[in-house]
């Protein structure tokens, strides 16, 4: 699995939170013990959404796989998850969601790439995007926008609303897919393409 591990405090406990091949698990970040775990898996058994916990839920998904909204609850002294919303509309197959304002964006498989807004409480789809905006975005929550590089080379900013997609502008940073997660910096952004490694600043 593909997925990195998020720390997430449900109730009195803390868990370190992961998909691996097969499954969704819980762990104790003190002692490994394992807290619950859930089967999941996939075409090609490829999880690699990185799960997201906002509003007090845990949102997940996976290739073809409805994106999931759970509450973790301690149930008889164990754990498990307890399902409060299902969205078939925007399944996720490589890039990982983000959550702010009590909206969930992201980037689903479908139509060769659509941007899309679910709002956390419910998991209704609040809007999606043209098609095609490319295989795969990595998105960071920055202030009002949303900034995604994508596999097409752009690093696209969009503003953060509940009422539609639009784009406040697109930058052409590299002839080659860009697949590498950007990593930002006080004087600007380092982004690793299938070719080169740039900087650009602010």
């Amino acid at each position: 699995a593909y997925a990195s591990p998020i720390i997430a405090t449900f109730g009195p406990a803390r868990h370190l939170i992961t998909q691996t091949r097969t499954h969704i698990v819980g762990v104790s970040p003190g002692d490994g013990r394992e807290l619950w775990r859930v089967p999941f898996t996939t075409d090609y058994e490829q999880n690699i959404i990185t799960p997201v916990v906002a509003g007090g839920l845990l949102i997940y998904s996976g290739l073809s796989k409805p994106t999931v909204g759970a509450r973790v609850v301690q149930d008889g002294g164990a754990w498990k998850l307890q399902e409060v919303w299902r969205n078939e509309d925007v399944p996720m197959y490589m890039s990982s969601p983000v959550a702010s304002g009590g909206v969930l964006y992201g980037l689903t498989h479908r139509n060769r790439g659509q941007f899309f807004a679910v709002d956390v409480a419910t998991g209704k789809t609040l809007w999606t995007s043209p098609p095609r905006q490319g295989e795969n975005a990595a998105l960071v929550a920055s202030g009002t926008v949303l900034l995604a590089t994508t596999t097409e080379g752009e690093l696209v900013v969009m503003p953060m609303n509940k009422q539609g997609h639009g784009v406040v502008r697109k930058y052409t940073l590299a002839e080659s897919p860009i697949w590498a997660h950007p990593a930002f910096t006080a004087a600007g952004v380092l982004v690793k393409d299938a070719e080169t490694l740039s900087f650009w600043t602010f």
